[in-house]
């Protein structure tokens, strides 16, 4: 028996298996996105109220975007988080702000927090961007190690 005859047979009109990415999958969208997880789900997206970073590495087919369009989609759910666009267009707002230099995520919140405008760093040093939202100028950071903590060695 041939896939598209077993399809037929049990009256799937869609091959559940003809997208290769999540983010054009149909089936993944509307049948599987919040109510079917990867094993490895609680590993990566851990407890958001006490958060800590994860990497994900795998081949092609091993559901990274799937889980990523999963965790975005949790963290809205649960926290009313903004969407995508939101973010992408108050990112030049803190990265090309004007304010208060800050080099982490910690400062600049807190910055934030007390009303500050922020001008964020981050790790891979000052990115500006255009209108379209393209990095006009890209520099690196560069960091050592001194007595327990990160000394700037330059930014270039």
């Amino acid at each position: 028996m041939r896939v598209q005859q077993l399809l037929e047979h049990h009256g799937i009109a869609v091959n559940p298996f003809a997208e290769e990415d999540a983010q054009s999958d149909p089936v993944f969208k509307e049948r599987c996105r919040d109510l079917t997880y990867h094993p490895a789900w609680d590993k990566v997206y851990g407890n958001p109220s006490d958060p800590a970073t994860s990497i994900v590495f795998g081949e092609k087919g091993a559901g990274k975007t799937a889980m990523r369009m999963q965790m975005a989609g949790r963290m809205r759910k649960e926290h009313q988080l903004p969407t995508g666009t939101a973010i992408k267009d108050s990112i030049r707002k803190v990265a090309q702000g004007g304010g208060k230099t800050v080099a982490n995520a910690v400062d600049g919140l807190k910055a934030i927090a007390a009303g500050e405008k922020v001008d964020y760093t981050g790790a891979s040093g000052p990115c500006d961007f255009d209108d379209k939202g393209d990095i006009i100028d890209c520099k690196f950071r560069y960091d050592q190690i001194k007595a327990g903590k990160f000394t700037l060695v330059k930014i270039a």
